[in-house]
């Protein structure tokens, strides 16, 4: 939903062996400057620590996010917070990912995760795809969305957050997650990988196209979000059973946001 973000700065990350029982530490810091001695002291502090807490706490997380976007215009420059004139550019370098990939089923549905108004299924998805759902956990932008895309191949359009859904078994061609994994827990977007992965059918691509920092983790304590480091995105996708098909860094966008990158993924085989 929300564009490349401006830089925080970068934490130190501090790598281990990679295991999935044991994930590496990675050190980060927040918006307002408090450092964080690995990825566990954040989500403790933003979460809890205890089963019961750590529910009550990614509520709050949530919740937070989700006031956030009430107050955000449901414009294309809302959605993408100021950097409206970036669309079309990255319209265009996802319309070649997307392309360059082996096999895409066009003449299926494709799915639009945190979609806003829908941008993304306007001006990417519906050019290349037969049919399109929106997946979307504010109602207004939701509504928005209908006139804004204006196609009757948008065929469903669903209110939910990410924390809460897991698509149909099977039914996509392609997943395409922009600028919105930001918002999830570790254990959310590792529970919703899985689900996504499942989602789609044989020789189909879950993309995710996001922020992504140097080293580490930062926390926007504006809107909720932490963006996380190529390192640390791919040991929560070994941990979803996920692999990287191919990826891509997003060009030409202004050097003071963070990096964007592109990743086809896949349920890995057996």
């Amino acid at each position: 939903m929300v564009a490349s973000k401006k830089k925080a700065g970068d934490g130190t990350e501090s790598v281990y062996a990679m295991s999935i029982k044991k994930r590496s530490r990675f050190r980060g810091l927040d918006t307002n400057g408090k450092r964080y001695s690995d990825q566990q002291a954040m989500w403790s502090a933003e979460v809890g620590d205890s089963a019961d807490v750590e529910r009550r706490g990614e509520l709050g997380w949530y919740q937070k996010a989700k006031e956030y976007w009430t107050n955000v215009e449901p414009t294309v420059d809302g959605m993408l917070g100021g950097l409206g004139k970036l669309s079309d550019l990255d319209v265009r370098t996802s319309t070649g990912f997307i392309r360059s990939l082996e096999k895409v089923e066009f003449d299926g549905i494709a799915l639009d995760v945190g979609g806003g108004i829908g941008r993304v299924s306007k001006h990417l998805l519906l050019p290349l795809f037969s049919r399109v759902d929106i997946l979307e956990s504010n109602q207004a932008y939701l509504e928005e969305s209908k006139e804004y895309i204006g196609d009757p191949r948008l065929e469903r359009r669903i209110c939910a957050g990410m924390e809460d859904f897991s698509p149909e078994t099977g039914r996509y061609s392609l997943i395409w997650i922009q600028w919105c994994i930001i918002y999830l827990t570790d254990a959310d977007l590792v529970r919703f990988f899985k689900s996504c992965t499942a989602a789609v059918k044989p020789g189909g691509f879950v993309i995710l196209k996001d922020n992504v920092c140097n080293t580490g983790f930062v926390v926007d304590k504006e809107d909720s979000s932490v963006t996380r480091s190529e390192q640390y995105l791919m040991e929560l996708f070994a941990e979803a059973g996920v692999e990287v098909i191919t990826s891509k860094l997003q060009g030409d966008f202004p050097e003071h946001l963070f990096p964007v990158k592109m990743f086809a993924l896949r349920a890995k085989g057996p």
